[in-house]
């Protein structure tokens, strides 16, 4: 203030609660993957509760868990989380090797990032592309040991870039979610 009490300057203090407050979410996110995993009256119900364990903590509205089909040789959707309120995406039953964002995850045996969906260079099909107002979108390898059985796929309304906290995240998630379907398989 100056002399005569008028208000001449300020200080505020900021501080940056992203980084505390993503790593909230992604314990949360891992708590409730886990917790579904253990508590599933079966294995494909397990599954499905991990999916939408995913869409509803990272607020994505659509994810897709992709397994392997060893006599096809493609991937066939598992489980699906859709939000309320969305319409299910024009995807088609299965996918081989390199085809669309699954297939391409599944070669690849690496996250996939998708900033934008509607890029020239977007792997997400042309039909996904047109039938939805999704922005972005990403895939990540579903592991048994050494062995890529599956891919999870997931949409943003929003523009998602690559983030490492996320990323480390997601290969935790389709790591556990492998190991629950390693086990299952050889009980």
């Amino acid at each position: 203030r100056d002399r005569h009490g008028a208000i001449i300057g300020a200080t505020v203090a900021v501080q940056d609660i992203t980084t505390s407050y993503q790593a909230r979410i992604y314990e949360t996110c891992k708590t409730a993957v886990l917790q579904a995993l253990t508590d599933g009256t079966d294995a494909a119900a397990a599954r499905r509760a991990a999916v939408r364990a995913v869409g509803t903590c990272l607020q994505w509205p659509y994810v897709r868990l992709w397994l392997l089909d060893p006599v096809s040789d493609r991937l066939r959707s598992d489980a699906t989380y859709t939000a309320a309120g969305e319409k299910p995406l024009p995807l088609p039953d299965a996918f081989a090797r390199g085809e669309g964002l699954a297939g391409q995850c599944w070669q690849r045996g690496e996250l996939i990032w998708v900033p934008d969906i509607h890029a020239a260079d977007s792997p997400v099909l042309p039909q996904v592309q047109a039938g939805t107002a999704f922005r972005a979108a990403g895939a990540v390898p579903v592991r048994a040991g050494d062995r890529i059985i599956g891919a999870m796929t997931y949409f943003s309304q929003d523009p998602q870039e690559p983030e490492p906290g996320l990323a480390v995240l997601l290969a935790g998630i389709a790591d556990n979610i492998g190991a629950h379907l390693q086990q299952h398989r050889a009980d």
